[in-house]
């Protein structure tokens, strides 16, 4: 079976079809990836996540549209590539032994026109594999761009993570097949694939911190102003407060920063050398392989790697300093209170606290792990 996947500009939805992907390789060796990012842009996104981008290289074809030469001669040369890549995916859509998996695919031209043809060969993937929340919608339209989103068209058959979200909403619109997993991170078919290629992924520096002693995982994002943040401060303000905090706390302790693709690394070069500590250490790699020994993950505002982490039994932070309009529709805590252990807003004594209670045992506290969610049937839909 030869299964082309078509993701999306956000580096989640590789994130989302990587242990799928892994899992499915798992069960049938015979199938074909083929991984097509919509620009060049998301696929250079996607290769400084090193995990990630080995993982789809192994697994099967990558490929992108578009280009980032400058220049008309590689403009042109990257339409007609382009041109030739839809012209191939439309007949490889006819052949019995093909498969699209997509993250929203149809709601663009041409694949609006094209997946029709063979919906029943054609799948939607949600990006938000840890769901699209109540308490996340509510923080999402506090955004001052952010108008009412229609749920995708779950043409073929949905894959969903969560009972709330947009994609199983459209799938039961259109009365298709709904997949539901959960925990797919903690599949022992992706932890042993990264455990067996960790060493390989880890450089040299991270290497020796990962070795000495356990560690703080910190999970990076934005560092400007966000409309759900107090109007007064940005996210590096936020940043520089808590790894002062954690400083205070634990002088001994390693930190591993995981910043985001919209991170901006010279803001964050600064705050590091503002704080000036040598335990602070900055790394790309995936932070499934981080999980191991670290003591907590934290972070200034909700990531699904919070979700992920709490999923692994790890401890989760969230230190932020909420607006007012977020503290009115979250009642004052997170916008996703099940995956995090110790919500804090604006007490860095709390959060000094907090951290050093969470120290203060030899080995990392562990709470209970997220259990794997398989659906036989979407396996044996992608196989053929």
């Amino acid at each position: 079976m030869n299964i082309h996947v078509l993701l999306k500009n956000k580096i989640i939805a590789a994130d989302a079809i990587a242990p799928i992907a892994v899992e499915l390789k798992s069960r049938h060796p015979a199938v074909r990836f083929h991984f097509i990012f919509p620009s060049a842009k998301a696929h250079e996104m996607c290769q400084r996540n090193i995990a990630l981008y080995e993982t789809l290289s192994e697994l099967g074809k990558i490929s992108a549209f578009g280009t980032l030469k400058p220049g008309r001669g590689s403009k042109l040369i990257s339409r007609v590539k382009s041109a030739a890549r839809l012209a191939r995916l439309f007949l490889v859509t006819f052949m019995p032994n093909t498969r699209i998996v997509h993250f929203g695919a149809l709601e663009r031209l041409p694949f609006s026109v094209l997946f029709p043809l063979r919906a029943k060969r054609v799948v939607l993937v949600d990006s938000a594999f840890h769901g699209f929340t109540s308490g996340m919608r509510a923080l999402a339209a506090l955004k001052a761009d952010r108008g009412e989103v229609p749920p995708p068209k779950a043409m073929g058959g949905a894959v969903v993570f969560h009972e709330q979200s947009f994609v199983r909403a459209g799938a039961l619109e259109l009365n298709v097949p709904i997949y539901t997993l959960a925990g797919i991170h903690n599949y022992p078919s992706w932890t042993n694939w990264l455990e067996a290629r960790r060493e390989r992924w880890l450089s040299r520096d991270l290497r020796k911190v990962v070795a000495d002693s356990s560690y703080a995982l910190f999970v990076l994002g934005w560092l400007g102003k966000i409309d759900f943040i107090d109007p007064d401060r940005c996210v590096g303000d936020l940043l520089r407060e808590t790894l002062l905090a954690i400083k205070e706390a634990q002088p001994g302790l390693n930190v591993i920063l995981k910043p985001h693709v919209i991170t901006d690394m010279a803001q964050l070069d600064t705050i590091l050398r503002e704080v000036d500590h040598s335990r602070f250490v900055v790394s790309d790699v995936h932070p499934s392989i981080l999980f191991d020994r670290a003591r907590f993950v934290i972070s200034n505002y909700y990531s699904t790697v919070q979700s992920s982490a709490r999923d692994a039994g790890l401890v989760t932070v969230e230190y932020t300093a909420q607006s007012a309009a977020a503290r009115a529709v979250n009642g004052g805590g997170s916008s996703r209170p099940d995956a995090i252990s110790h919500f804090i807003d604006r007490d860095p004594a709390a959060l000094v606290s907090v951290i050093g209670q969470l120290c203060s045992t030899e080995q990392p506290k562990r709470l209970d792990r997220a259990a794997c969610v398989y659906d036989d049937a979407l396996f044996e839909f992608l196989s053929g």
